[in-house]
């Protein structure tokens, strides 16, 4: 499921990300793994659904789409920007899973640094 992030076939809605990037997704597997996002679904007559994540950097909205489609968080350990804005991302819709493994990681990574300081 994975190779269906941005994935232009089959997609049936539009995610606006920061800097205007848009990335084409599939409804079925978002709002089936992230019921919360469907209240901000804009409809805009006959067009393709769309998603307004432009307060969101294309490299958060991938991560967290990656996550939706796989259940697998592929993340760069050393960007914590990235990090707590995909955690902010998660909380905000309701991903459980994603918040704890987010919070597991960035407080072992803390853990390291501040053992690597030592």
């Amino acid at each position: 499921m994975d190779s269906l992030v941005g994935c232009r076939r089959f997609s049936d809605i539009r995610i606006i990300a920061e800097d205007g990037f848009v990335i084409p997704a599939h409804r079925v597997v978002l709002l089936t793994r992230c019921p919360a996002v469907e209240k901000e679904v804009s409809r805009q007559g006959d067009r393709m659904p769309l998603l307004d994540w432009t307060s969101r950097s294309k490299a958060c909205v991938l991560a967290f789409l990656h996550y939706v489609y796989s259940g697998a968080l592929n993340l760069d350990c050393d960007d914590r920007r990235l990090h707590l804005e995909l955690r902010g991302m998660a909380f905000r819709y309701g991903m459980e899973e994603l918040c704890e493994e987010l919070k597991d990681r960035y407080f072992r990574n803390e853990s390291k640094e501040g053992g690597a300081d030592d």
